[in-house]
């Protein structure tokens, strides 16, 4: 069987993809939406009905700003109204330049002539922030929230829902109250569709399927996702991708044709809000960290932990004071980050990165997308909303670039099993052919190795331990004494006057006073004592399980005999004495404490006359 190289079987899934969404939108191609336009408030959707199409009412409706009014009441005071464009945020300053933009109330109205078809006809109402009621001449049909005229009596909701009409007036007055003290968006954002009931429902139905789908998709990657993290957790890209996945299709289920109010109809304006601007806040980082782990050589560190700390603060400031302008603080760095982004890949594809190319076409695509829909939405071209196809490229791309890169790691190390399998045969061989020599060469090693921890244990001219050698003795004694609380002492002794006596008879008399001194010691300690030449004419006698009274009769003991001893030395007889200064371990004090304790009883000894032993 031929493998099928990685390329194209990405093309090819990529392909399946928009095949699918494809007709999950397919039935928007129906909807012409033509280039009728409402003006003044009046629109004649007739031709449109006689054809069976659905169109949008957008264009020029008429506003009654800070009045909620009835159809009868308009028609009393229909010279009172103000054209607004609709889809549009209503920018009340237009009305009084005053207030605020976005926070207030009034009412929209529209004229519709559907002509004399009898054919049943419905609404689709897309989200109108925040706060509505409609009616359909003089009957009140939907509300959505408390459409109020103050922030207290307010309560937002969103709603989205299709309208059947019964009416079959040739002429239809749709009355909208509206009142917004929640968002920086206020009136109607998105076109109210209007058209033959049977293709208003389908259509929504369609579009729900397609919502559903692109997050089943979305959480099947980061499932996918999950499970490569699990074989490799070195590898932290998968869980970032899985992390994005999820965020991506948990927003797509919440905000994509509002599918969740379908099942959870209590949630509140706004929970929903947030859901739909933290998502936005948590997949920019989300995103920056996958390209950081993905390219790591052009991707600054400093850059990306930055991304993360204004996500975190502008959520904490959404959360607390709801203030909004964090969107559009979020909406302008998500820009500069999708700029940065692309400049890295770039880099990554000039120097031939595994992928790059591919994520670098995704990422135009979906750029390209997003430039379509926004024409669109403004009615400049004729097309459909494309993001959800760019955002499932995109996503696809990543999925791509991350199964590459685990399916090249799987290869290596495939690779370096089959290698380390020869080299191990080898080894092995070799092995068998060298034991021998490895086992007298291992006796000899010890042998040598005992004798050079001797020589670099033991003072070569006294024969008793060094410094070094005693040192491990020491950390036994310390931790067994922290142990069992057992104590131990020290002393340090020093020979008195010892460079009088290398001056008078030289360095070989120096010497032999020396050995002398370090024999005595030997011969005059217990045997679990022990003795070490800490430098010069200075050693350090260890004193296990000896408490200060029993350390001092130890010393006393050594002082006599060094003080009763005499050196034969070329005729000369040397006569030699020595100071010792004692200390005993104290319960949470280290060695060295104990040992500086018993240094400063030796200073004190030779100060008051040598010759003693000094607590």
């Amino acid at each position: 069987m031929i493998a099928m190289p990685n390329r194209y079987l990405f093309v090819i899934i990529t392909f399946i993809l928009i095949i699918v969404i494809t007709i999950f939108s397919g039935h928007k191609s129906q909807l012409s939406h033509t280039k009728i336009h409402a003006k003044n408030g009046i629109i004649d959707i007739s031709s449109a009905i006689k054809q069976s199409r659905t169109l949008h009412l957008n264009g020029q409706w008429l506003f009654f700003y800070n009045q909620f009014l009835t159809n009868q009441e308009i028609q009393e005071n229909i010279a009172q109204a103000k054209p607004i464009n609709v889809p549009a945020n209503w920018k009340l300053t237009q009305f009084e330049p005053q207030v605020s933009k976005t926070d207030g109330f009034g009412t929209y109205y529209l004229q519709i002539t559907r002509g004399k078809h009898k054919q049943p006809l419905a609404i689709s109402l897309p989200i109108i922030y925040s706060a509505y009621r409609l009616y359909i001449d003089d009957q009140l049909l939907v509300i959505s929230g408390n459409a109020a005229q103050n922030k207290n009596d307010q309560v937002p909701r969103y709603k989205t829902r299709i309208l059947q009409l019964d009416t079959e007036k040739e002429v239809i007055h749709l009355t909208l109250q509206v009142a917004n003290f929640e968002t920086d968006w206020g009136g109607i954002r998105y076109p109210i569709t209007i058209g033959d009931a049977e293709l208003i429902y389908q259509n929504d139905k369609m579009s729900a399927m397609k919502s559903i789908f692109l997050a089943a998709f979305l959480l099947a990657i980061a499932l996918y996702n999950l499970i490569l993290f699990s074989l490799r957790k070195t590898d932290s890209l998968p869980l970032i991708f899985a992390l994005i996945c999820f965020v991506l299709g948990g927003r797509e289920f919440f905000i994509g044709n509002y599918i969740i109010l379908n099942y959870l109809p209590e949630l509140t304006f706004l929970q929903m809000d947030r859901v739909e601007h933290l998502t936005f806040f948590i997949a920019g980082p989300l995103i920056m960290h996958f390209n950081y782990l993905s390219f790591p050589a052009y991707f600054n560190k400093r850059f990306l932990i930055s991304t993360y700390l204004i996500a975190i603060l502008l959520s904490l400031v959404l959360l607390i004071y709801q203030n909004h302008f964090t969107v559009f603080i979020m909406q302008l760095l998500s820009l500069f980050y999708v700029v940065y982004a692309l400049y890295v890949v770039v880099l990554a594809c000039k120097a031939k990165q595994t992928g790059a190319g591919i994520i670098l076409l995704a990422s135009m695509i979906l750029g390209g997308c997003v430039v379509n829909d926004i024409l669109y939405a403004r009615e400049l071209i004729i097309s459909s909303y494309l993001s959800s196809l760019g955002l499932a490229i995109y996503v696809l791309s990543q999925a791509y670039m991350t199964g590459v890169k685990f399916n090249l790691a799987f290869i290596n190390n495939e690779n370096l099993s089959k290698r380390l399998t020869r080299r191990n045969t080898i080894l092995e061989n070799l092995t068998l052919r060298f034991e021998a020599k490895v086992k007298e060469r291992t006796a000899e090693l010890a042998d040598a190795n005992q004798r050079l921890k001797k020589i670099a244990q033991t003072d070569p001219l006294t024969q008793v331990a060094n410094r070094n050698g005693i040192q491990e003795i020491i950390q036994h004694e310390e931790a067994r004494f922290k142990r069992s609380a057992k104590t131990y002492s020290i002393g340090i002794l020093d020979l008195d006057h010892f460079k009088n006596i290398n001056d008078k008879y030289g360095h070989d008399g120096g010497d032999e006073v020396l050995k002398n001194a370090a024999n005595i010691i030997k011969q005059n300690i217990r045997g679990q004592d022990k003795v070490a030449r800490w430098g010069g004419e200075e050693f350090i006698i260890l004193l296990p399980e000896t408490n200060l009274l029993g350390a001092a009769e130890v010393a006393n003991k050594l002082r006599n005999m060094i003080q009763q001893t005499t050196i034969k030395m070329s005729g000369h007889d040397i006569h030699i004495t020595a100071t010792i200064g004692l200390a005993e371990a104290q319960y949470g004090e280290s060695f060295d404490t104990t040992f500086k304790r018993a240094d400063l009883a030796l200073y004190k000894g030779k100060e008051t006359g040598r010759n003693k032993v000094a607590i």
